[in-house]
């Protein structure tokens, strides 16, 4: 099977190869996506983003393997293949967004890394206006390619790596006309696993069509369906052994993403971008005991629907200023329950070349019913305000001082009257030298009070979270540094530090573009549930060392990894260990070839 995926995916780059592309530059201009309204696929926001381009040469597997390395982001890393959760600043889980669309109960094995072309990581005060009702963690929206050109475009990754894992990507794009292009996508994947139960298979592809009927008014359309099929073995009893919690539970789910997006511009100003969105979702999800033939099915279908107006207002003394308007109207469905969800808000933001200054207010509304027609929960609303502040204060050729801040208020009111407030902030400066840069951030978030209309007595608590975090990139002649460091005051001193020191240049005439470095990871005084029945903990320090080289020859990215250099046996999460490479004959973990197989 793995070596069909392989030989499939190849076949089709081939294929596309082959394609007369004469006759498809026919019927194009000499620029095929001079319709397309660009940056649509964007949510708007205070943001720092990324590209997939960053990470090739270290060949990150997944997106959770990216974020963290990334400030703020902390993953429950249950192991390759497995539903890795990634958590911010250690207080929720992250909220995923694929180019403007919700994505609902996400599996972070439901996107392939080959499909990523950028991420928008919103800040935490832009966040809350995509958050989800009750988790109010930070938001990334997933950009994915877009390759629209005259010729065919058609790229492929394989990896190989240890416990006969294997994984393959082919994406294919082509303009049948200068208004319309579809593209194609399909991921194969599979594992053996490190340990017993923990195998791991995954079946994916996808659909779009992007139809552009003018430089004002284009539609996308896109089909997602993904199949995964793995075992969930739990974890390890303890460091000491390779015993599972569960040898036996096999979990199967399956995602389908139908949505289409309309984005227009009706008024003159073409500047104003009008957005029509929808979506349908269903994920089901079994977990099989072949010990004693059970099974626990769990399905969820969503239905969101959202319509977004951003409107251009000139000001003389700032570059940009606009102001928007959103709403969200969202049903989901299980087996137990539905849930109804409101979200709206308006937000201005004004900028020039010294100031960038948002603010935001923001309605959200949740209805729980109960499936069995018993009586609903009430709607319950929560009112949001919020600012965010981004000043450079110098700046010329050699240096750059910018101050940023932010503030957001939650006020919910619940359906028996009962009233809870909590607060996010953050400030932070980021300070440009010559190859110098370096920022350091203060986030803070949690409950400020706590109010029950209905007791005489009101009822306060204080619960917040604080976090500092320090990024430093430099270089000197060709030795890059990038390090970035979090520290929990809140969480028993936790800290967390991971570095990227790599050669990098290009040799031969620029025919070979090579970096070769080294990743590290430490994390001081975590603790780490490792044995759930019967609770216990156990704090440690974790190190972790690999070596990377990565090049580019002509149109394919190449790169090795030889990782956890120490061989080191570490829990950063729960029950499992964040990375037990198996001694040294599997120190040679990983080999990845990203080729632009038709270009």
């Amino acid at each position: 099977m793995r070596c069909f995926a392989f030989f499939f995916v190849l076949i089709f780059s081939v294929n596309g190869y082959s394609q007369d592309s004469t006759k498809v530059d026919s019927v194009l201009s000499n620029s095929a996506d001079k319709f397309t309204i660009k940056n649509s696929v964007n949510i708007n926001g205070v943001y720092e983003g990324f590209s997939y381009e960053e990470y090739i040469w270290s060949d990150r597997r997944s997106l959770p393997e990216i974020f963290q390395t990334r400030n703020n982001y902390r993953v429950y890393n249950k192991g390759n293949g497995q539903n890795n959760i990634v958590i911010f600043d250690d207080f929720n889980s992250l909220r995923y967004y694929k180019d403007g669309f919700k994505i609902n109960s996400f599996d972070t094995e439901l996107i392939s890394i080959n499909e990523v072309d950028k991420v928008q990581e919103m800040s935490i005060i832009s966040s809350m206006l995509y958050s989800d009702y009750i988790n109010e963690g930070a938001v990334v929206n997933i950009v994915t390619k877009d390759v629209i050109q005259n010729e065919p475009f058609s790229q492929l990754r394989y990896t190989q790596d240890r416990y006969g894992a294997l994984a393959a990507d082919v994406y294919f794009s082509q303009s049948l006309s200068e208004r319309l292009n579809y593209q194609f996508g399909v991921t194969n994947s599979s594992s053996d696993g490190r340990y017993t139960n923990s195998r791991f298979s995954k079946w994916a592809g996808r659909f779009r069509v992007n139809y552009f009927i003018n430089s004002d008014f284009n539609i996308k359309s896109n089909f997602n369906f993904a199949t995964i099929d793995r075992g969930d073995f739990g974890g390890l009893i303890n460091d000491s052994s390779q015993t599972v919690v569960n040898d036996t539970l096999k979990n199967y789910l399956n995602h389908l993403t139908i949505n289409t997006g309309l984005y227009f511009k009706p008024f003159k100003n073409k500047n104003n971008l009008s957005k029509i969105l929808f979506s349908f979702q269903r994920y089901g999800q079994d977990f099989y005991n072949p010990q004693i033939r059970e099974h626990s099915p769990a399905y969820s279908n969503s239905y969101n629907l959202i319509l977004n107006q951003i409107i251009n207002i000139p000001f003389q003394a700032f570059n940009s200023s606009y102001l928007e308007f959103y709403s969200s109207i969202e049903r989901i469905e299980n087996q137990t329950n539905s849930f109804n969800y409101l979200n709206i808000f308006s937000r201005f933001e004004l900028s020039n070349n010294k100031l960038l200054l948002a603010g935001y207010l923001n309605l959200k509304s949740n209805d729980v019913q109960n499936t069995f027609n018993s009586p609903t929960s009430g709607w319950t609303h929560k009112l949001i305000p919020g600012i965010e502040v981004d000043y450079t204060a110098y700046k010329d050729e050699i240096f750059r001082l910018k101050f940023y801040s932010g503030v957001n208020y939650v006020g919910e009111k619940n359906s028996d009257n009962s009233i809870k407030s909590n607060i996010n902030g953050l400030i932070g400066v980021g300070i440009n030298y010559y190859d110098l840069y370096f920022k350091i951030q203060y986030l803070s978030n949690g409950i400020i009070n706590n109010l029950e209309y209905n007791s005489n007595i009101p009822v306060y608590e204080n619960i917040f979270n604080k976090s500092f975090s320090v990024k430093l990139k430099y270089h000197i002649s060709n030795i890059y540094f990038d390090i970035t460091n979090d520290f929990y005051p809140d969480k028993e001193n936790l800290n967390i530090l991971n570095g990227n020191i790599y050669y990098g240049n290009k040799l031969f005439k620029d025919k070979l573009d090579l970096r070769t470095g080294f990743l590290v990871k430490y994390y001081k005084g975590i603790t780490s549930l490792y044995n759930y029945k019967t609770a216990n903990t156990i704090k440690n320090d974790v190190i972790n060392l690999d070596f990377y080289v990565g090049a580019r020859i002509g149109s394919a990215n190449v790169s090795f990894t030889l990782a956890n250099l120490f061989n080191r046996f570490n829990y950063d999460t729960y029950l499992y260990p964040y990375d037990d490479r198996g001694g040294l004959l599997n120190l040679v973990s990983r080999f990845t070839i990203v080729w632009d197989f038709l270009n």
